[in-house]
């Protein structure tokens, strides 16, 4: 059986590429040095990497087996063309690699098609206070949640921001005990009088 050299097998593969894939531009490389027998293929948007591998896959002659460390050979036989006529034969390929790349148009156009983050509350679970968290889930959720779309203001929101804290509600004073700026003072009156402030010094008005 013949064998393919490297070259003629990678210009067949631009070949049924463009073929299959006319509007993208592919470029396909043969390795160098001991990476001869090696071809690389870059190409920009357009098809996915299985879809490119569907046609890389039969212009391979070997494949690498990791669990062994060593090249097995495959049954793929190719038709090219050398010199003007065609020829049939094993090729002489150990490996295709494949580079996909991403236009910055095309990550434009798919970041728009995603649903932009807006700010909503959740409402307090027993226990705790839940913070301000970012959503991206579509208007009209229940729940009590502010989400985007379901007004143009804020203030048609259940609350413009979390709910206050909950305060324990104020200690009761015992009996004959007031308040004179801002010290405890046991006895006396308001306004006349003398009386024992926590036991360790006098306080009159």
């Amino acid at each position: 059986m013949d064998y393919i050299d490297t070259k003629y097998v990678a210009a067949e593969l631009k070949r049924r590429l463009q073929n299959a894939f006319p509007a993208v531009k592919f470029n396909v490389r043969k390795g160098t040095g001991t990476a001869s027998a090696w071809i690389s293929v870059y190409w920009t948007d357009g098809p996915n990497t299985a879809e490119v591998e569907e046609l890389t896959r039969p212009m391979q002659g070997a494949q690498f087996n990791g669990q062994e460390d060593r090249y097995e050979s495959t049954d793929n036989t190719v038709t090219v063309t050398v010199k003007g006529r065609k020829v049939t034969g094993k090729p002489l390929v150990d490996g295709i690699n494949t580079h996909r790349e991403t236009s910055d148009d095309a990550l434009k156009a798919a970041a728009a098609l995603c649903p932009k983050p807006t700010m909503a509350w959740i409402p307090p679970r027993p226990g705790g206070q839940v913070p301000l968290k970012s959503t991206a889930t579509p208007s009209g959720t229940t729940g009590g949640a502010c989400r985007q779309g379901r007004s143009p203001s804020m203030s048609s929101c259940p609350s413009a921001g979390p709910p206050p804290r909950d305060r324990p509600p104020p200690r009761p004073r015992p009996s004959g005990e007031h308040l004179r700026g801002g010290r405890r003072v046991h006895g006396g009156t308001h306004g006349h009088g003398r009386g024992r402030d926590d036991g360790h010094r006098y306080a009159s008005r």
